[in-house]
């Protein structure tokens, strides 16, 4: 794969990527992540995404917010909505956990 030339042409690429991976992980497309619909199932989407980026990607929640389509602080709001979620329901902090490790492999075989 051809290196970007830029670090922000590289961060959008990750965040693409990222974006459509996690989509297709959760059952979704990123035409409808990138939608105008407040839908829940997809906000939570894009608060996995978000949360990913921040926690196993090392992206900036703004590079996934504009890959997105979303404001950053929407993006922010999901990912702190999904950790207090996480906080309180351990089934929930399990699949996310799983999540992260398959988003990790991923990584290391995108690479």
């Amino acid at each position: 794969m051809k290196k970007p030339t830029s670090k922000i042409a590289g961060r959008r690429a990750a965040a693409r990527a990222l974006a459509q991976w996690t989509a297709a992980r959760e059952g979704a497309t990123l035409a409808a992540l990138r939608g105008p619909s407040r839908v829940r199932s997809l906000s939570r989407v894009r608060a996995i995404c978000g949360h990913l980026a921040r926690k196993v990607a090392d992206l900036p929640i703004a590079s996934v917010a504009a890959e997105l389509e979303r404001d950053p602080s929407t993006i922010w709001r999901d990912v702190q909505w999904l950790d207090n979620e996480m906080k309180a329901n351990r089934a929930l902090s399990k699949s996310i956990r799983e999540t992260e490790a398959a988003c990790a492999r991923w990584l290391k075989t995108s690479d």
